[in-house]
Protein backbone atom coordinates (compact mmCIF):
# COMPACT_ATOMS: atom_id res chain seq x y z
CA UNK A 1 0.00 0.00 0.00
CA UNK A 2 0.95 3.72 -0.66
CA UNK A 3 1.97 4.70 2.56
CA UNK A 4 0.29 8.07 2.44
CA UNK A 5 -2.57 6.82 1.23
CA UNK A 6 -2.80 4.65 4.26
CA UNK A 7 -2.11 7.57 6.78
CA UNK A 8 -5.48 9.50 4.67
CA UNK A 9 -7.92 6.52 4.13
CA UNK A 10 -10.97 6.43 6.22
CA UNK A 11 -12.91 3.43 6.89
CA UNK A 12 -16.15 2.22 4.93
CA UNK A 13 -19.32 1.95 6.71
CA UNK A 14 -20.68 -2.01 6.42
CA UNK A 15 -24.00 -3.53 7.71
CA UNK A 16 -24.24 -5.52 10.77
CA UNK A 17 -25.85 -6.04 13.93
CA UNK A 18 -23.77 -7.66 17.24
CA UNK A 19 -27.58 -8.43 18.32
CA UNK A 20 -27.78 -11.86 17.97
CA UNK A 21 -31.49 -11.55 18.48
CA UNK A 22 -31.90 -9.34 15.78
CA UNK A 23 -32.22 -10.88 12.31
CA UNK A 24 -29.93 -8.08 10.28
CA UNK A 25 -31.11 -7.24 6.71
CA UNK A 26 -28.33 -4.29 6.56
CA UNK A 27 -25.86 -6.86 6.24
CA UNK A 28 -26.63 -8.97 3.59
CA UNK A 29 -25.86 -12.35 4.89
CA UNK A 30 -27.96 -15.74 4.80
CA UNK A 31 -29.96 -15.83 8.34
CA UNK A 32 -29.82 -20.18 6.91
CA UNK A 33 -26.26 -21.60 7.31
CA UNK A 34 -26.70 -24.32 4.61
CA UNK A 35 -26.58 -27.70 6.26
CA UNK A 36 -23.25 -29.57 7.67
CA UNK A 37 -21.32 -26.25 7.83
CA UNK A 38 -21.59 -26.38 11.16
CA UNK A 39 -20.21 -30.16 11.86
CA UNK A 40 -17.15 -28.98 9.55
CA UNK A 41 -16.15 -26.37 11.54
CA UNK A 42 -16.54 -28.04 14.60
CA UNK A 43 -13.97 -31.00 13.12
CA UNK A 44 -12.10 -28.54 11.73
CA UNK A 45 -11.36 -27.41 15.78
CA UNK A 46 -9.35 -30.39 16.16
CA UNK A 47 -6.77 -29.73 13.39
CA UNK A 48 -6.38 -25.65 14.94
CA UNK A 49 -3.84 -26.94 17.40
CA UNK A 50 -1.48 -27.79 14.31
CA UNK A 51 -0.13 -25.40 11.68
CA UNK A 52 -1.92 -26.50 8.33
CA UNK A 53 -0.13 -27.86 5.38
CA UNK A 54 1.21 -24.38 3.95
CA UNK A 55 -0.54 -25.43 0.13
CA UNK A 56 -4.24 -26.12 2.19
CA UNK A 57 -4.72 -28.75 -0.24
CA UNK A 58 -8.40 -30.05 0.66
CA UNK A 59 -9.56 -26.48 1.06
CA UNK A 60 -8.17 -25.49 -2.73
CA UNK A 61 -9.82 -28.48 -3.75
CA UNK A 62 -13.58 -27.46 -2.69
CA UNK A 63 -13.33 -23.87 -3.64
CA UNK A 64 -12.36 -25.51 -6.92
CA UNK A 65 -15.07 -27.85 -6.77
CA UNK A 66 -17.03 -25.33 -5.88
CA UNK A 67 -16.91 -22.90 -8.89
CA UNK A 68 -15.25 -25.76 -11.25
CA UNK A 69 -11.72 -24.12 -11.79
CA UNK A 70 -8.14 -26.08 -11.33
CA UNK A 71 -7.20 -26.56 -7.55
CA UNK A 72 -3.81 -25.23 -8.64
CA UNK A 73 -5.78 -21.64 -9.29
CA UNK A 74 -7.25 -20.96 -5.89
CA UNK A 75 -5.38 -18.74 -3.49
CA UNK A 76 -7.56 -18.62 -0.02
CA UNK A 77 -7.50 -15.58 1.99
CA UNK A 78 -9.08 -14.21 5.08
CA UNK A 79 -12.48 -13.13 3.65
CA UNK A 80 -13.53 -11.95 0.38
CA UNK A 81 -12.32 -8.35 1.26
CA UNK A 82 -8.78 -9.59 2.02
CA UNK A 83 -9.11 -10.80 -1.56
CA UNK A 84 -9.68 -7.85 -3.15
CA UNK A 85 -7.00 -5.96 -1.44
CA UNK A 86 -4.62 -8.68 -2.69
CA UNK A 87 -6.34 -8.95 -5.98
CA UNK A 88 -6.09 -4.85 -5.94
CA UNK A 89 -2.50 -4.11 -4.36
CA UNK A 90 -0.30 -7.04 -6.48
CA UNK A 91 -1.47 -5.28 -9.83
CA UNK A 92 -2.26 -1.35 -9.41
CA UNK A 93 0.24 0.97 -8.48
CA UNK A 94 0.57 5.02 -7.61
CA UNK A 95 -0.56 6.83 -10.84
CA UNK A 96 -2.49 3.92 -11.98
CA UNK A 97 -6.30 4.51 -12.91
CA UNK A 98 -8.72 1.73 -12.19
CA UNK A 99 -12.88 1.21 -13.58
CA UNK A 100 -14.81 0.91 -10.59
CA UNK A 101 -18.55 0.12 -11.19
CA UNK A 102 -21.18 2.98 -9.06
CA UNK A 103 -23.29 2.45 -7.00
CA UNK A 104 -21.27 -0.69 -6.02
CA UNK A 105 -19.22 -1.79 -3.15
CA UNK A 106 -17.32 1.36 -1.48
CA UNK A 107 -14.35 -0.69 -0.77
CA UNK A 108 -13.27 -0.94 -4.43
CA UNK A 109 -12.86 2.55 -4.19
CA UNK A 110 -11.19 2.38 -0.73
CA UNK A 111 -8.74 -0.25 -1.81
CA UNK A 112 -7.82 1.53 -5.03
CA UNK A 113 -6.89 4.88 -3.29
CA UNK A 114 -5.05 2.48 -0.66
CA UNK A 115 -2.57 2.09 -3.71
CA UNK A 116 -1.82 5.67 -4.26
CA UNK A 117 -4.24 5.07 -7.60
CA UNK A 118 -7.32 6.67 -8.47
CA UNK A 119 -10.90 4.70 -9.29
CA UNK A 120 -12.76 6.34 -12.05
CA UNK A 121 -16.24 5.77 -11.56
CA UNK A 122 -18.49 3.98 -14.53
CA UNK A 123 -22.28 3.33 -13.80
CA UNK A 124 -22.39 -0.26 -12.63
CA UNK A 125 -25.05 -0.91 -15.60
CA UNK A 126 -22.98 0.63 -18.33
CA UNK A 127 -19.81 -0.74 -16.96
CA UNK A 128 -19.48 -3.26 -19.82
CA UNK A 129 -19.41 -0.70 -22.58
CA UNK A 130 -16.79 0.90 -21.44
CA UNK A 131 -12.70 1.07 -22.64
CA UNK A 132 -10.70 -0.33 -20.15
CA UNK A 133 -7.53 0.07 -22.62
CA UNK A 134 -6.60 3.53 -20.28
CA UNK A 135 -6.59 1.32 -16.92
CA UNK A 136 -4.70 -0.93 -15.35
CA UNK A 137 -8.02 -3.11 -13.67
CA UNK A 138 -11.24 -3.22 -13.90
CA UNK A 139 -13.64 -4.21 -11.02
CA UNK A 140 -16.96 -5.78 -11.64
CA UNK A 141 -19.54 -6.92 -9.47
CA UNK A 142 -22.11 -9.75 -10.01
CA UNK A 143 -24.51 -9.89 -9.06
CA UNK A 144 -24.22 -6.03 -7.76
CA UNK A 145 -23.89 -4.95 -4.45
CA UNK A 146 -26.70 -3.15 -4.01
CA UNK A 147 -28.81 -3.44 -6.73
CA UNK A 148 -28.99 -6.91 -7.41
CA UNK A 149 -27.99 -6.72 -10.95
CA UNK A 150 -26.17 -9.44 -12.56
CA UNK A 151 -24.38 -9.45 -15.66
CA UNK A 152 -25.26 -11.43 -18.93
CA UNK A 153 -22.64 -14.23 -19.39
CA UNK A 154 -21.48 -13.75 -22.80
CA UNK A 155 -21.60 -10.01 -22.08
CA UNK A 156 -19.33 -10.31 -18.89
CA UNK A 157 -17.57 -13.08 -20.93
CA UNK A 158 -16.88 -10.40 -24.58
CA UNK A 159 -15.76 -7.78 -22.06
CA UNK A 160 -13.14 -10.29 -20.02
CA UNK A 161 -12.11 -10.54 -23.58
CA UNK A 162 -11.57 -6.56 -24.48
CA UNK A 163 -9.33 -6.33 -21.06
CA UNK A 164 -7.18 -9.33 -21.76
CA UNK A 165 -6.18 -7.61 -25.13
CA UNK A 166 -5.70 -4.22 -23.90
CA UNK A 167 -3.67 -5.93 -20.83
CA UNK A 168 -6.03 -4.60 -18.44
CA UNK A 169 -6.81 -7.18 -15.53
CA UNK A 170 -10.67 -8.08 -14.56
CA UNK A 171 -11.03 -8.52 -11.27
CA UNK A 172 -14.64 -10.00 -10.70
CA UNK A 173 -16.47 -10.05 -7.56
CA UNK A 174 -18.33 -12.94 -7.41
CA UNK A 175 -19.58 -12.59 -3.82
CA UNK A 176 -23.54 -13.22 -4.39
CA UNK A 177 -23.02 -14.98 -7.44
CA UNK A 178 -24.04 -18.45 -5.48
CA UNK A 179 -27.70 -16.94 -4.55
CA UNK A 180 -28.39 -17.85 -8.58
CA UNK A 181 -27.61 -20.08 -10.64
CA UNK A 182 -25.58 -18.63 -12.88
CA UNK A 183 -22.00 -19.76 -13.95
CA UNK A 184 -18.81 -18.82 -12.38
CA UNK A 185 -16.29 -17.07 -14.76
CA UNK A 186 -13.26 -18.34 -12.39
CA UNK A 187 -10.62 -19.85 -15.21
CA UNK A 188 -10.99 -17.24 -17.40
CA UNK A 189 -7.44 -16.10 -18.37
CA UNK A 190 -7.06 -12.31 -17.34
CA UNK A 191 -9.67 -13.05 -14.87
CA UNK A 192 -9.67 -12.88 -11.45
CA UNK A 193 -12.63 -13.90 -9.52
CA UNK A 194 -13.25 -12.77 -6.08
CA UNK A 195 -15.20 -15.22 -3.82
CA UNK A 196 -16.61 -15.10 -0.04
CA UNK A 197 -18.17 -17.86 2.69
CA UNK A 198 -19.47 -14.30 4.08
CA UNK A 199 -22.37 -14.52 2.39
CA UNK A 200 -23.70 -17.40 0.89
CA UNK A 201 -22.50 -19.37 4.24
CA UNK A 202 -23.83 -16.73 6.45
CA UNK A 203 -20.35 -16.85 8.01
CA UNK A 204 -19.04 -13.01 8.38
CA UNK A 205 -17.36 -13.60 11.32
CA UNK A 206 -15.16 -16.34 10.41
CA UNK A 207 -13.43 -14.44 7.33
CA UNK A 208 -12.87 -17.16 4.90
CA UNK A 209 -12.86 -16.79 1.40
CA UNK A 210 -11.01 -17.08 -1.83
CA UNK A 211 -9.54 -16.03 -5.17
CA UNK A 212 -9.67 -17.90 -8.44
CA UNK A 213 -6.60 -16.68 -10.90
Amino acid sequence: MHPDAVRDAGRVAHGGSDDPDVLDFSANTTPRTPPGTRAAYAAALDDAARYPDDDYPAFRAAAADHVDCAPDTVVQTPGGLAGIRLAIETRVTPGDTVLVPAPSFSEYAREVELQGATPVFVPHDALLDADPSEHTLAIACTPNNPTGDRYDDDALRAFAARCRAADTELLVDEAFLGFTDAPSIAGTPGVVVARSLTKLFGLPGLRAGFLVA
